[in-house]
């Protein structure tokens, strides 16, 4: 009887966090898994540069964006998860204050340049 019970216990913590992981799980967009992708730029006292993007396909749906620095450029990185409720816009809209000592953007890697400071 224990083994039953201990089994069972074991299968539902396994459903459990096999589900957690479903629902929970999250990827770094590449630049290719994009069907749109538009960058545009306005310098109203200050640079700001807007990027505006649709995913391919409809299996996964846009969880969110963050940006980060490194060295003389910014980094966009958009997080796609599997469609669920609450989660099902596969758009994205993102601006961006440019700094003064940054002069490119890249999309989901430093070597994705999507836009660059025009001297």
């Amino acid at each position: 009887m224990r083994i039953v019970i201990y089994t069972l216990g074991a299968l539902v913590v396994f459903v459990a966090s096999s589900l957690a992981a479903f629902l929970l799980y999250t990827k770094v967009l590449p630049r290719k898994a994009l069907q749109e992708l538009h960058v545009s730029e306005s310098a109203d006292g200050h640079l700001t540069v807007t990027v505006d993007g649709r995913l391919l396909g409809g299996m996964m749906a846009i969880h969110s964006a963050t940006q980060y620095q490194r060295g003389s450029g910014i980094v966009l990185l958009v997080r796609a998860g599997i469609t669920r409720p609450g989660l099902r816009n596969s758009r994205f809209h993102y601006e961006i204050g440019v700094p003064s000592n940054v002069d490119t953007i890249s999309f989901g890697t430093a070597e994705d340049v999507i836009w660059r400071r025009k001297r």
